[in-house]
């Protein structure tokens, strides 16, 4: 559903490298890894397809992190503790180091007297018991909910396998005022939005003949393979970030930069020039989902592991229900930056051109001709900037490009003009901002091709934009 392309990373001035909080160097940290087989590292890689995302962590970190991932396969909070391994743990955590724990997938097996722990008496307490050992010494302590098992039911739905354990970790967390990461909700999110066939790309899901420690093939719907371990890991790194962590000073500059979900889908265009412009901007990683699959992440709890939203799609016949993913992403205040034959999807929903700012209105769709819009192919457009001080035209001069133009657009009244032309054969506002909800918007005319896609001034729109959609005082 989502693939990796293109970024651009602005490399630093000289080689200090300065805390997220201050101007200090950063001095190096330990971060130690303590769970189960589904964070630990695992044998043997070059014949071993099996990983545990802790194996994967180390990616999206600087040199200046050391990872020591103590997790063991099959232990839980009980079996871990009583067989002495948190005791080696702490011997070798220093004050300053982060500790981050996972439990429960062997906690809950009541089958097992060895590693069984009640959630609301033996696992809360144990984990209490870590987290405020850790922080007596000068650590950080940080909990984790476990991954989800890929536990689909007849209909597709994936089915909770862990009961009360994330629950309860939560609430150890909150109760001591611990930072958390909800891995269970965040993994559960990706499968949902992946389904019961995809998400075996994740999972140690192995045909037969394929790897020779596997001759007969696997089906494991517990562990992960590398995709899998490092889309974890880099949940992980995210949520470094979101909580607002020292350690985020941290990672590693691709991985703290802005992240940008691309929607596509419903128009053919040069998708190398396309993320060849986007990988020309500033520090931003550009992820990408195409229709059908983009409403399942749309509507699910993993997009807002996204700091915006670039729809550059063109689905006339979306359909009406799906209206409510959009009218959610603005009650919860996603930016949203809308390119070129964006403004024409959605021809069912009038609420979409209240979204956008403005509706693009396809032939057949209006009962009088007057209010139907049009498009013509190869027009050189003169761009007068109207606001030179608003953040996504500051200090930009008139430029022109060569695009495509729509005419007859019905644009809100609340929308508010930044770009505007005087060609017959367009409409006189071409970029605009809008506020729907709670939800900053953008929206821009430009990009139908490579001519448009390589204009200096169409790419420092869209840097602007994002820079603005994106800036922390307005989330």
């Amino acid at each position: 559903m989502k693939m990796n392309i293109r970024t651009t990373v602005i490399a630093l001035a000289g080689m200090l490298l300065l805390a997220a909080c201050g101007d200090e160097p950063l001095k190096p940290v330990t971060v130690h890894l303590v769970g189960d087989s589904t964070m630990a590292d695992k044998p043997d890689p070059g014949n071993n397809p099996e990983r545990g995302w802790g194996q994967l962590l180390p990616e999206f970190f600087n040199d200046l992190v050391t990872v020591r991932n103590h997790a063991v396969n099959g232990r839980s909070t009980k079996s871990f503790i009583e067989e002495g391994k948190w005791n080696n743990v702490m011997q070798a955590v220093q004050p300053g180091d982060y500790v981050l724990i996972q439990f429960g997938h062997n906690d809950q097996k009541e089958y097992d007297p060895n590693r069984y722990s009640n959630a609301y008496s033996d696992y809360r307490r144990n984990l209490e018991q870590m987290a405020l050992e850790v922080r007596d010494k000068g650590a950080h302590p940080v909990l984790l909910s476990s991954i989800v098992r890929r536990n689909f039911n007849d209909e597709g739905t994936l089915v909770d396998t862990h009961g009360p354990y994330p629950f309860v970790a939560r609430t150890v967390a909150a109760g001591n005022g611990i930072p958390f990461i909800d891995l269970q909700q965040m993994t559960g999110d990706l499968l949902t939005g992946l389904g019961p066939e995809r998400s075996a790309g994740h999972y140690l899901i192995l045909e037969p003949g394929t790897w020779e420690m596997y001759p007969e093939g696997r089906v494991d719907n517990t562990h992960l393979n590398e995709r899998g371990a490092r889309e974890v890991a880099g949940m992980v790194a995210r949520s470094v970030r979101e909580l607002g962590l020292p350690l985020a000073g941290y990672l590693d500059r691709e991985h703290n930069l802005t992240r940008v979900l691309v929607v596509v889908g419903g128009h053919s265009y040069d998708t190398t020039g396309f993320y060849d412009m986007l990988g020309s901007l500033g520090q931003f990683h550009f992820d990408s989902v195409s229709h059908p699959d983009a409403g399942r992440l749309l509507a699910s709890e993993h997009i807002h592991s996204y700091d915006a939203i670039m729809f550059y799609d063109f689905i006339t016949g979306m359909p009406l229900k799906d209206s409510a993913i959009y009218l959610n992403l603005a009650r919860r205040g996603m930016p949203m930056l809308f390119l070129h034959h964006a403004i024409c999807t959605f021809q069912a929903w009038d609420g979409y051109g209240e979204l956008v700012g403005g509706k693009y209105t396809v032939e057949g769709f209006g009962n009088d001709p007057s209010e139907l819009s049009g498009y013509r192919h190869d027009l050189d457009l003169t761009i007068s900037v109207l606001d030179k001080q608003h953040p996504v035209t500051r200090d930009m001069e008139d430029f022109t490009i060569h695009d495509e133009g729509y005419s007859n657009l019905w644009i809100r009244d609340g929308a508010e003009p930044l770009l505007v032309t005087d060609h017959p054969n367009c409409s006189d506002t071409v970029g605009w901002v809008n506020r729907f909800d709670q939800s900053d918007v953008v929206y821009l005319i430009f990009g139908h091709d490579n001519q448009a896609y390589a204009n200096g001034s169409f790419r420092q729109l869209l840097e602007n934009a994002l820079n603005w959609l994106t800036e922390p005082s307005r989330k």
